[in-house]
């Protein structure tokens, strides 16, 4: 039997990295206009490559292309069509409560109003990107917010709970198609402020300085194209969306940006949970951190049963097989998530 035909539990290398080229090779992919990022993200190949890779790693977190676009501060037209939309029209018909990101200009109908009912089945437009940190979104209602339909200031916006919206159409959708509140009825002003870091109330870092999000061991471990003020901005506005929005710890955030270290961002970001974690299979986790300490269990490979690892690399969510150190002898195996359990590091008390 060839040995591709062998599936054992316990496979030397995971599919998602089995192959590097081809890895490098979707890592650039991912990029489809380096002209719209500001100058610290294009001005050097080190840069342009730097800046792929994140994105490239940023997959990890199961993100539309809207979605990547809002994390990373940066406009869509700057990453590939070949990553899926943040709002498929797969996701027509869903509450705002069941989706974790819908972008600015989509449209949603207003449903289970109970402190205006007359709002009920009315068309609204989203005024700021919705993402999961939102307990309400930004909207402008077709016909206004008034009872009778068309009286009061149509270019007024109100706030909706997200359990009362029902995604309806996509931006383009919105666009094209009558009925839909255009944007156009807000001053430029006014969008701009919506869409400004700090302007949603709902994210608890929004108001916290450069200096509380990074932290100045974090700015020493950045490549030295992120160093200047504006990188700096940037980099804490991208850490507090992914902290407030996709749950991040410190240790993904490392991961994520490429430093070496256990942890990174200042204090303004929670400490590692590790204590919460500790009894969890890693099929329960998303993200696992380098050196972490796990038993293995109900694994093909019995002589690894009760055995104590180290895992060696970081895990992003998504991946299915981990790489591990077994203690006392030292083997270097790959395991299926399902055999590896949490323990306290630096092992058991």
């Amino acid at each position: 039997m060839a040995e591709e035909d062998v599936i054992p539990e316990h496979r030397p290398m995971p599919s998602s990295l089995q192959d590097t080229r081809q890895a490098r090779a979707w890592e650039e992919d991912v990029i489809r206009d380096h002209r719209p990022l500001p100058s610290f993200l294009q001005d050097t190949k080190q840069a342009g490559e730097w800046f792929s890779a994140f994105v490239g790693r940023l997959s990890s977190k199961k993100c539309g292309r809207e979605e990547l676009a809002w994390l990373l501060g940066v406009p869509t037209v700057v990453l590939s069509e070949a990553i899926p939309s943040s709002a498929d029209t797969l996701c027509i018909g869903s509450l705002l409560s069941d989706l974790t990101f819908v972008p600015c200009g989509a449209g949603c109908i207003i449903k289970g109003c109970r402190e205006k009912l007359f709002l009920n089945g009315r068309k609204t437009t989203l005024c700021r990107d919705f993402h999961d940190g939102s307990s309400h979104a930004v909207v402008l209602v077709d016909g206004g917010t008034q009872e009778k339909f068309g009286e009061g200031d149509r270019s007024k916006t109100i706030r909706i709970a997200r359990r009362n919206l029902q995604f309806a159409a996509s931006v383009e959708a919105c666009t094209m198609a009558a009925g839909w509140p255009s944007l156009h009825l807000l001053p430029k002003s006014q969008l701009e402020a919506l869409g400004a870091p700090g302007s949603d109330p709902s994210r608890p870092t929004a108001l916290r300085s450069v200096e509380e999000i990074l932290g100045a061991s974090s700015l020493k471990a950045l490549p030295p194209h992120l160093r200047t003020a504006e990188a700096q901005g940037w980099v804490a506005a991208t850490i507090a969306r992914l902290v407030d929005c996709k749950g991040c710890c410190r240790e993904e955030l490392a991961f994520f940006f490429g430093v070496t270290g256990k942890t990174f961002g200042g204090v303004a970001i929670p400490p590692p949970s590790g204590a919460k974690l500790i009894g969890k299979t890693l099929e329960e986790l998303g993200f696992v951190a380098q050196w972490s300490v796990v038993m293995v269990q109900d694994c093909p490979r019995e002589d690894l049963n009760g055995r104590l690892a180290e895992i060696v690399e970081p895990c992003p969510a998504g991946q299915a097989d981990v790489r591990v150190l077994i203690a006392e002898d030292g083997e270097d195996v790959w395991l299926a998530r399902k055999h590896l359990r949490v323990l306290p590091s630096p092992g058991p008390a």
